[in-house]
């Protein structure tokens, strides 16, 4: 009778191993989190890009990646450390293997020329320096506004294509609509 009682007692104290290893693999990919962060890019010694958000949390997944849930700002930067672009979005994700991120809600990028991008959503790959949206785009300058769906770009935003343009509106000198 206390050998059945001990293993009544023994068995009910086991843990659940399906509800822990549920709540193992939902907390697992979580690893960092980190808050006012700062993340710098550099290649061959020289910075190319620094991120400043809020709050970051690393999440160490199949496909690595860190996510941007208050938002981030991003700056490229050109040889002497100037500053070429300046992008803001209320989320991002950036895929650590892959080397892209993207970027959505309400993001603008505005390079050393005053030109200005709103869209919804971007994607940023690091390896090639470039920027893509398949998405709606708005692209202010001191003398137009462009509308499009699609985009293309250099980081740096000096160079960039829409690819299917829906409107052009001419501004008056010194006027902004």
């Amino acid at each position: 009778m206390r050998a059945l009682l001990l293993l009544f007692i023994f068995s009910s104290c086991a843990p659940d191993m399906e509800k822990v290893n549920q709540i193992s693999a939902e907390n697992a990919s979580l690893t960092e989190r980190g808050e006012d962060v700062e993340i710098q890019y550099s290649e061959e010694g020289k910075l190319r890009a620094k991120i400043s958000a809020p709050l970051v949390a690393t999440h160490n997944a199949e496909e690595p990646y860190m996510e941007f849930t208050k938002g981030l700002k991003l700056n490229f930067f050109d040889d002497e450390l100037n500053v070429t672009s300046k992008l803001a979005a209320n989320y991002g994700i950036y895929f650590t293997k892959k080397e892209e991120m993207m970027v959505r809600d309400d993001v603008v990028i505005v390079n050393a020329k005053g030109e200005m991008l709103n869209t919804e959503e971007l994607t940023w790959r690091r390896k090639d320096e470039k920027l893509y949206s398949g998405k709606f785009v708005r692209i202010t300058t001191p003398e137009e506004i462009i509308y499009g769906t699609g985009f293309e770009a250099k980081q740096d935003f000096s160079d960039y294509t829409i690819k299917n343009i829906s409107g052009i509106v001419h501004l008056e000198k010194g006027k902004v609509n």
